[in-house]
């Protein structure tokens, strides 16, 4: 009777030690195919984007922006891969899709000097230039996640003084007023700043070439008047039909054809649109583009006129 316990024990220990062997080896398998997958899916994208900057050294402007449309869609967005996207358009003439893409590129980097004077550079040459305010300017200093960040860091450390306080006594910490004052400071300036940035995370962009405002959102409707190819709008929240009720950068409100813009913050749904069998074709097509990997992307200043080299750093595809 032992002896069958014994080995009846015996089995379950060794099945035991099977499925767990066999649970290892899958899991190794996967992980050795995933990472398989990403060192292709990582060289794929070094391909596309040295076949990106010969396109745009070599002229071919609407070819770069979109084979660099083609990396982003593989490897995810970032400032530097929009940035050159957004100098593909300006240099093919596509202005509006150009002032777009710096506009996406710097609500990632929001303090980015070099593609906020591209950006105004560009919309200072097509005659869009218009001077901010300083509060403006001061807002575009950071992000509106960095400036509720500042905000809710300030009450807390507000909150910890005035429980330090409650426990030891007002007597004892004589420094408690001031400090609080100046939490309560920090926790409140940043606050306009953060408003205004989101409050530009609605904006879009006109990309159509003849965008007109209407008094009513009506295709027969009299205009208000003509928005300019890269102009900034600001919706309403007011749809009706195929349009939006808006405001443009002169202040004037009226109906717009919701085809004539693109939303600044809708980066992923809009690159997601991405014809790969255009880059395919291109790729067959352009037998001089190069197939060799790049570590580097193209950025062109458009101040200088020159192209500038940037590492791109492969990652996960970022969220605005």
């Amino acid at each position: 009777m032992k002896n069958r316990i014994t080995e009846d024990r015996h089995r379950g220990l060794s099945l035991r030690a099977v499925i767990s062997l066999f649970l290892l080896v899958a899991s190794l398998l996967l992980t050795f195919s995933a990472v398989a997958d990403q060192k292709k899916q990582d060289g794929d994208a070094e391909t596309l984007v040295a076949q990106a900057n010969a396109a745009y050294l070599k002229g071919r402007y609407e070819q770069a922006a979109t084979l660099y449309t083609a990396v982003i869609h593989e490897i995810g967005i970032s400032a530097e891969l929009l940035g050159n996207l957004a100098d593909s358009y300006a240099a093919a003439g596509q202005i509006g899709l150009a002032v777009l893409n710096y506009e996406r590129a710097l609500l990632l980097t929001p303090s980015n000097a070099d593609l906020r004077k591209s950006l105004a550079q560009l919309r200072k040459d097509v005659g869009l230039f218009r001077a901010k305010s300083l509060p403006e300017r001061l807002a575009e200093l950071l992000g509106a996640d960095q400036w509720l960040l500042i905000s809710g860091t300030a009450f807390v450390l507000l909150a910890l003084t005035v429980l330090v306080v409650g426990i030891i006594g007002q007597k004892r910490c004589p420094w408690a007023r001031r400090l609080n004052f100046l939490f309560l400071t920090a926790t409140l300036l940043p606050l306009p700043p953060a408003l205004l940035r989101y409050q530009a995370w609605q904006d879009g962009v006109i990309t159509a070439p003849d965008a007109r405002l209407l008094i009513s959102p009506f295709a027969e409707a009299e205009a208000v008047g003509s928005v300019k190819t890269g102009s900034i709008i600001r919706p309403l929240h007011k749809e009706h039909g195929g349009y939006l009720l808006v405001r443009d950068e002169d202040g004037r409100s009226g109906w717009i054809a919701q085809t004539s813009f693109q939303r600044i913050a809708n980066i992923e749904q809009e690159q997601g649109r991405h014809n790969f069998a255009q880059t395919t074709e291109i790729q067959k097509t352009q037998p001089d583009l190069p197939n060799a990997r790049s570590e580097s992307i193209l950025h062109f200043n458009a101040l200088e006129q020159s192209p500038v080299p940037r590492k791109i750093q492969h990652q996960n595809k970022e969220k605005i």
